[in-house]
């Protein structure tokens, strides 16, 4: 094999060593913790987010943009990603991140549909899940 091949070749496997690298990272739309929540907003009504999980991608943080409190909220997850197993769940407040809801598969959660501390976390897994909506109803 000449230089000019053995070059060729490792620019070919330097570049798919690279996509592989890409492939495995967090979804760009959305944050991959806490501090660093994509946001949203929560309007009155019916608000939804769409996103996808990739293989490395552990799981998806969302975070409400406007500091709407004092009102109820309810989760809910496209049917094809529930029945994929899909897991949204949300939470309420800055600091203690407190439960609220959680929308699985035949493991249902609502223990709190009011708000009383903004902002609204929602939280996506598992990694491969592929692409998802889940919808915020703000009343």
């Amino acid at each position: 094999m000449n230089i000019k091949a053995s070059l060729i070749l490792a620019l070919a496997a330097c570049i798919m060593l690279v996509g592989v690298a890409a492939a495995n990272q967090e979804n760009p739309e959305a944050g991959s913790t806490w501090l660093t929540a994509a946001l949203f907003h929560l309007g009155p009504g019916y608000n939804s987010v769409s996103g996808s999980l990739s293989v490395g991608d552990t799981a998806d943080y969302w975070r409400q943009s406007n500091a709407a409190s004092s009102v109820s909220v309810m989760l809910y997850l496209d049917p094809t990603s529930k029945s994929n197993g899909g897991i949204a769940q949300m939470y309420e407040g800055n600091s203690a991140h407190s439960f609220m809801q959680r929308v699985q598969k035949g493991n249902d959660v609502c223990s709190d549909t009011y708000l009383n501390y903004a902002p609204v976390y929602v939280t996506m897994t598992p990694a491969g899940l592929g692409d998802y909506t889940f919808t915020v109803r703000r009343y």
